[in-house]
C-alpha cells in the first residue's frame, strides 16, 4: 500500500485574509527543502494560487484529477 506524507489544509470561510499566500508560501519552502509538493486550490468560485505562482494557463485543474480513474498522485 502507498504510504502517504503529510496533508497540510489551511482554509477559512473569509476571503482576503493571506490563506493563498501562505499555502504558497509553505509549500514553496516544503520544496526547496527536497520534500514533494502538491497545492491544490479547492475554491471552485475563486481559485488564483495559479495566478499567485504565476501560472497563466494551468494545464490541469482540480476537475481533471477528479475525473481520472486514477488517484495515483505520482502521476501529477
Amino acid at each position: 500500500m502507498a504510504s502517504f506524507g503529510n496533508i497540510i489544509a489551511v482554509g477559512g470561510g473569509k476571503g482576503g485574509v493571506g490563506k493563498s499566500i501562505l499555502a504558497a508560501n509553505m509549500a514553496v519552502a516544503l520544496a526547496l527543502t527536497g520534500r514533494k509538493v502538491i497545492l491544490v486550490d479547492a475554491d471552485y468560485g475563486a481559485s488564483n494560487l495559479h495566478a499567485l505562482l504565476g501560472i497563466n494557463n494551468p494545464r490541469f485543474g482540480l476537475r481533471d484529477f477528479f475525473d481520472r480513474d486514477s488517484r495515483d498522485f505520482d502521476s501529477l
